[in-house]
């Protein structure tokens, strides 16, 4: 495209956006197509609708997804990175290899999502939905997930240094082979929780609540008892 056509290039509207991608893998082509030639672009999908469609490879970053809905989305490889995501609903997508790095996403549902091999730093995910979520091999880094929720989701194999957990719910998650080295955990529940092999280290447990949980190591329980508040029972 010439300098003189980008100039009078007019941005499609969100609907025009919608269809384009809900044609899927050819969507996704345009779309990216569109974004690489107007870098200055920042598309939005501000309380869209998109749901069951395969929008691997897309790139998202800096894009406005505020209360969307983008429900059982196929997201692989997917760049999120920078993007403004309040509010949205992604129940059900799938976020293998997707990039988050410095996006917001607070209060967003991401209930029965599966995250496997992502890898984000700094990402706002204040008051997120993860119930049912399964993680796996993920890494995130000085990450936000205060006050989130992980009721019954799966965290197997992922490393969460230096993230914030303060009053997450971690109740009846599978939190083994997990790393929360220099992580906040002060006043999360783990009730219920699986936490074999679960790496603490350096991490801030005052007023954890790890009742009834499953394979916590006895070097972590006596730390936790004697140098913070966190009350600790075993299940039976």
């Amino acid at each position: 495209m010439s300098e003189e056509n980008k100039s009078d290039w007019t941005p499609p509207g969100t609907e025009e956006l919608v269809e384009i991608l809900m044609t899927g893998l050819e969507g996704v082509k345009k779309w990216n197509a569109m974004r690489e030639e107007h870098p200055e672009w920042t598309p939005s999908l501000f309380k869209a609708t998109l749901t069951e469609v395969d929008l691997s490879g897309i790139n998202l970053s800096n894009s406005i997804l505020s209360q969307a809905s983008l429900k059982e989305i196929v997201f692989v490889n997917a760049k999120f990175s920078g993007s403004t995501m309040l509010s949205a609903d992604l129940t059900g997508t799938k976020m293998s290899g997707a990039s988050f790095d410095y996006a917001n996403l607070a209060l967003s549902n991401f209930s029965k999502t599966t995250f496997i091999s992502v890898n984000a730093s700094r990402v706002n995910l204040f008051g997120a939905n993860f119930e049912r979520a399964v993680f796996s091999g993920s890494n995130f880094r000085e990450t936000t997930f205060q006050k989130a929720s992980f009721v019954s989701a799966s965290l197997n194999f992922c490393s969460f240094v230096g993230c914030n957990f303060n009053l997450a719910s971690f109740c009846l998650a599978d939190l083994s082979d997990t790393v929360f080295s220099g992580a906040d955990l002060s006043a999360a529940s783990c009730a219920g929780a699986y936490v074999i092999r679960t790496d603490f280290e350096n991490a801030d447990l005052s007023g954890t609540s790890f009742t009834a949980v499953r394979g916590l190591r006895r070097e972590y329980w006596e730390a936790c008892v004697k140098a913070t508040e966190a009350s600790i029972k075993f299940a039976k």
